[in-house]
Order: C-alpha cells, then sequence, then structure tokens
C-alpha cells in the first residue's frame, strides 16, 4: 500500500581507515593490562547493558593469578551510570571505565583488544533488533560477547563471531568470554567480511534503492 514503511539497517561505510595504532592512550592501556586478555566496551554506560555481570567477573579474578590467563575490562563511552561504575572498580587492577575518548583512541583500543562487548539486556527496545554496536564490533573484526536473545544470537554463534551468555549469569558469562577469546584466528577475517556483505552502507543503500524500484515497479 501507499502507507507500508520500509525499513532498512543503518549503513557503516567499510572504506575508512583504522587507526595506525600509536595512541598514548592504547600504549598506557597495554601497560595496565600487563600482559591480560583486553576486553573493550563501547557505547553508554548505562542501564541498558548487563554491566553488573562483568563487573562482577572482573574483579573476581585473583592478582597472583598468570595475567595470561585473565582479562582486562576497558570500557569507553559516557552515560548516566559512569561515575558509578567508576567509583565501584576504583582501584581494581583489573578493569576500568574511561569515559568518553576521540575516534582515533578507539580505533587503537580496538587494534589492541581480542573481544568485545555487547552486553544489550533482553528488553523489547533490543530483542529481535541488530544495534549498532554489533555492526560496529564487526568492522573492527572483533569477536564479539553477547546476551542479547533473537537475531544478534543467531548470527553470533551461526557465523562464529562470537559467543552468547544467559544474561545475570556470572559463571556463564566467563565461559562465553574464554570461548570468544579462543576462536580461531579467521574469526576476525569472519566479522569483517560478514559487515561488508551486510552492513557496508553502499550495500545496504543499493539494496534499499533496488527494494523501493521495486515497489514503485509493482513488482515483489
Amino acid at each position: 500500500s501507499e502507507d507500508e514503511i520500509i525499513v532498512s539497517p543503518l549503513g557503516y561505510r567499510s572504506s575508512g581507515q583504522v587507526g595506525a595504532g600509536n595512541s598514548t592512550f592504547a600504549h598506557a592501556l597495554l601497560q595496565r593490562a600487563a600482559g591480560r586478555t583486553i576486553v573493550c566496551f563501547f557505547g553508554t554506560v548505562g542501564r541498558m547493558f548487563d554491566i553488573e555481570t562483568v563487573v562482577r567477573f572482573a574483579v573476581s579474578q585473583k592478582t597472583d593469578e598468570d595475567p595470561a590467563r585473565q582479562f582486562y575490562f576497558v570500557f569507553l563511552g559516557w552515560g548516566d551510570y559512569l561515575a558509578h561504575w567508576q567509583k565501584r572498580v576504583a582501584g581494581s587492577p583489573f578493569v576500568e571505565f574511561a569515559g568518553w575518548v576521540s575516534k582515533d583512541v578507539l580505533d587503537d583500543v580496538a587494534r589492541v583488544s581480542s573481544v568485545a562487548l555487547a552486553p544489550y539486556r533482553n528488553t523489547p527496545n533490543f530483542e529481535g533488533h541488530v544495534p549498532n554496536k554489533i555492526m560496529e564490533y564487526m568492522y573492527y573484526g572483533l569477536p564479539i560477547v553477547t546476551c542479547l536473545r533473537g537475531e544478534v544470537r543467531d548470527i553470533v554463534e551461526s557465523n562464529r563471531l562470537g559467543a552468547y551468555y544467559d544474561e545475570g549469569d556470572l559463571i556463564n558469562f566467563g565461559s562465553a568470554l574464554r570461548r570468544a577469546a579462543s576462536l580461531d584466528a579467521d574469526a576476525s577475517r569472519r566479522a569483517k567480511e560478514y559487515f561488508r556483505a551486510n552492513f557496508d552502507a553502499e550495500v545496504i543503500y543499493r539494496r534499499l534503492l533496488e527494494e523501493i524500484k521495486a515497489r514503485q515497479s509493482g513488482v515483489g
């Protein structure tokens, strides 16, 4: 009908260049991580994310254990709960909430990270959708750990792009994190290829244009 709405996902341009990896922040982050696997989060520090489970896992790690078997978590972004979490983890050798950073720093942090967090809570706002954060992590080629059911879980698991955990489950989160961090060497390539095939701006806009033309001509 004339009132029918065509919905298309937001596209990202895959031709953008990721930073060369020489930011002072990234260098200092590697020193703070002290040999631990770096796990990043880019986004709003708010109640829409299961941050509680991530932080509980992070601080449960022991300082006298082998760093090579541990994880260091870095949260980048503003949000209403930023000060709360900064206070909660103050002094922890396993996690930091750094606040807002530039795009160049994001590029560098992605380069030194092994896993990315997308712990979206299962609410009507997110269930059944693919949030932009998923696309962004794929652009960087990062394995994803998520607790979001539906399409995101299906994409991540069926394409071996990361791991799923049950929201709020500390033990399950730890298992998912280890699975994502131990994915095969081609995981980054698969993520980037999935991004280019499904979320690249030129691909999405071309499909949208084809859909509009088809509807205008009465086809489909």
